[in-house]
């Protein structure tokens, strides 16, 4: 029987605890003890090794980078690991691919400092296995390499997120006999199937994709610039597209469920005014990173009507001073109002802060609202301070 390299692949989602790092991974080569147990990837003596060997080496594989990337912007699952069944070991999986994913995750799960929305995303993680099925070792090894060696000289492993994106896109098109896109289930399955990623993977960079070519389109007529939607934008809109799918976002940016697109011209010029696409760097947008999304979200969904509306013209408008302001700091007042703390809450998000050494603060989304908060507090403070003592 002739060997068929092309793997059976099979989608997966499985806990962290699930996953164990690969003794075997190239990346270590020349670095591994020779004496280390690779007979038993589960033992927490070798993973232990392992992950030490990922993050030291003066952070010769970037783990700080990851984690600081994943703080910052979110999980974004660019390409989902590969990883086999572990012999003998029920609900256990050996990552081929994406160990240096798995090891930063683990650490930031570790990470006190992790926002509970980011700790909850990361805790179950979707994957793809690759099945052995009735291949013997022999096979079944030589498959994993040539996959593994697909993946890393010819597949979508090293693209970045837009490029990725697109090709997405274009695998989609040749699928389909209109020319206009339009979202179809079957067809979605099957480029997944393709490109060996989750057909709702498939959707998200087709969403974001769709929406970054509508927004090029629209600010070329507006400025006569051709190129204004850069690649390295993608983050910031896909950010956009996670937060606009659900709530008063979903109505203030309503898109059409078949082509994707935006269905008002005034959603697209309040895309621009926030993101400040057609400006060299995006100078001066109020949606500075993507996490900025999720404070103009809470802006949102505040009840308060008169003070929605107002916070949304900070933001959207130039004040006196000539800027618009992050919805962050926005949020953060509007947050200290709603949520005015008892001298002991305030005393003991204060020790939050001030017990950590300055050098080790970890600057999550999480900790600046709560510093923009604190600093709302204490300016207010000062000011009844100033007046109690003028009264005196």
């Amino acid at each position: 029987m002739s060997l068929q390299f092309n793997p059976t692949l099979e989608p997966l989602e499985v806990f962290v605890h699930q996953l164990f790092l690969d003794p075997g991974n190239p990346r270590l080569f020349g670095h591994l003890d020779p004496n280390m147990e690779k007979e038993n990837p589960t033992s927490a003596l070798t993973q232990t090794a392992l992950r030490n060997l990922l993050t030291s080496k003066g952070d010769k594989f970037k783990m700080s980078t990851l984690e600081h990337s994943i703080l910052t912007n979110g999980w974004q699952p660019v390409d989902l690991m590969f990883v086999k069944k572990i012999a003998n070991e029920d609900g256990k999986y050996l990552v081929l691919e994406g160990n240096r994913r798995l090891a930063t995750i683990m650490s930031v799960l570790e990470n006190e400092n992790t926002p509970d929305e980011l700790r909850t995303a990361l805790k179950k993680l979707n994957v793809m296995e690759v099945v052995q099925g009735g291949l013997s070792d022999a096979e079944f090894k030589r498959q994993i390499d040539y996959l593994l060696g697909v993946r890393h000289h010819g597949s979508l492993l090293e693209w970045r997120p837009y490029a990725q994106a697109k090709r997405i896109f274009e695998t989609y098109m040749s699928r389909c006999s209109n020319s206009e896109f339009a979202w179809d289930e079957d067809v979605a399955q099957q480029v997944a199937a393709q490109l060996t990623m989750l057909k709702k993977t498939v959707q998200e960079r087709l969403e974001t994709f769709i929406v970054m070519r509508q927004m090029n389109a629209y600010l070329e007529e507006e400025t006569g610039n051709p190129e204004c939607m850069k690649a390295h934008y993608y983050s910031i809109t896909r950010e956009f597209i996670v937060k606009s799918s659900k709530g008063r976002m979903k109505e203030l940016f309503q898109r059409d469920q078949s082509s994707f697109l935006l269905l008002r011209r005034d959603s697209l010029s309040r895309l621009e005014r926030l993101c400040h696409f057609s400006v060299p760097g995006r100078a001066g947008a109020p949606m500075s990173s993507p996490p900025e999304w999720r404070s103009y979200q809470k802006i949102i969904e505040d009840t308060d009507e008169i003070k929605r509306d107002q916070n949304m013209a900070k933001v959207e408008q130039e004040g006196a001073e000539g800027f618009k302001e992050k919805p962050s700091n926005v949020w953060a007042r509007r947050s200290s109002e709603i949520n005015r703390p008892t001298w002991p809450v305030w005393l003991r998000n204060t020790i939050r802060v001030l017990d950590i050494p300055f050098s080790q603060v970890q600057w999550t989304a999480d900790t600046e609202l709560l510093v923009k908060q604190l600093m709302s507090v204490l300016d207010e403070l000062e000011q009844h301070t100033h007046t109690a003592g003028g009264a005196q």
